[in-house]
C-alpha cells in the first residue's frame, strides 16, 4: 500500500451549460437591482398610464389597448432592449475585464449566452408584465377588449426579447459606441426603411413582431399567418447569436 495519496482529479473546464446557467443567474441578479429598474419602471408605469388615459377617453375604440401596445409599447421594450443588451457586454469590454474571462474554460461560449439568456429573459418578462398591466389598466378605466388580444400582445412582447436583445448585444460586442448605432439602426431601420419597404422588414424584428400583435383573436390565431413572422424573428436571433458567439470565440486567446 503506497504512502502517498493521490489527490482527486478535478476537471479545469467546467459543464457548458452549468457555466451558461452561472453566467445567467449572476446577469439576472443584476439586472433585477432596483438600482437597474428604473428605466423599465418609469417607462412601463408611464406607458401605462398614457394608454389607460386615451382608452378612458374613447371608450368605443375597443382596440384601443392592442393598438397601443403595438405602435408605441413595443418600440419603448426596443428601447429597453438597447439599453439592457448593450450594458450587459460594454460595462465589462470598457473596464478591460473581457480578457479575463476569456482566458477561463469555456467562456467565449458561457459568457455570452449566459448574459444573453438573463437579457432576453428579463426584457420578455417586462414586455409580458407591460401587456398584462396595461390590458388590466384599460379594462378597468374603460371597455376592456376582447380577451384573445392579451396572449397576442405578450407573444408579441415575447418576441420582441428574441429578435432585439440578440441583435443589440452583437451590436456591443462589436463597436465601441454600441448604444449610438442601436438607436441609429432602429429609427432607420427598424422604423423609416422597414416601414417604407418589405426588403429592409426581413432584416428587422419591428415588422414582424408588430404583425404578430395586429392580428385580431380568433380560435384560429395560431394558425399559419403567424408562422412566417415569428420564423422571421427568431431567424434573425439565430444570426446575431451566431455573429456574437463567433466575435467571441474569435477574441478568445490561441
Amino acid at each position: 500500500m503506497s504512502g502517498t495519496q493521490q489527490a482527486p482529479s478535478v476537471s479545469i473546464a467546467p459543464n457548458l451549460v452549468e457555466s451558461i446557467g452561472l453566467h445567467a443567474w449572476s446577469e439576472t441578479r443584476r439586472m433585477l437591482r432596483i438600482s437597474r429598474q428604473w428605466p423599465s419602471l418609469l417607462v412601463v408605469l408611464s406607458a401605462t398610464v398614457v394608454g389607460a388615459a386615451g382608452a378612458h377617453f374613447a371608450p368605443a375604440d375597443l382596440l384601443a389597448a392592442p393598438d397601443f401596445f403595438r405602435t408605441v409599447c413595443l418600440r419603448a421594450i426596443a428601447l429597453l432592449a438597447i439599453g439592457y443588451a448593450t450594458a450587459a457586454l460594454r460595462a465589462d469590454a470598457d473596464r478591460g475585464a473581457l480578457a479575463l474571462y476569456l482566458v477561463r474554460p469555456r467562456a467565449s461560449l458561457a459568457l455570452p449566452l449566459g448574459r444573453l439568456v438573463a437579457t432576453t429573459g428579463v426584457i420578455a418578462v417586462t414586455g409580458v408584465l407591460f401587456a398584462c398591466l396595461l390590458f388590466g389598466a384599460t379594462a378597468a378605466v374603460a371597455v376592456a377588449p376582447d380577451i384573445g388580444h392579451l396572449p397576442l400582445m405578450c407573444l408579441a412582447a415575447v418576441l420582441a426579447a428574441v429578435g432585439y436583445t440578440p441583435l443589440f448585444m452583437a451590436v456591443a460586442a462589436y463597436f465601441k459606441r454600441a448604444a449610438a448605432i442601436c438607436v441609429a439602426w432602429f429609427v432607420v431601420v427598424d422604423l423609416m426603411l422597414a416601414s417604407a419597404t418589405t426588403s429592409f422588414a426581413t432584416f428587422a424584428p419591428g415588422p414582424a413582431v408588430q404583425t404578430v400583435a395586429a392580428r385580431y383573436p380568433d380560435p384560429h390565431w395560431y394558425s399559419d399567418v403567424l408562422l412566417a413572422p415569428i420564423g422571421q424573428v427568431f431567424a434573425i436571433g439565430a444570426i446575431a447569436t451566431a455573429l456574437l458567439l463567433w466575435k467571441f470565440a474569435a477574441d478568445e486567446p490561441g
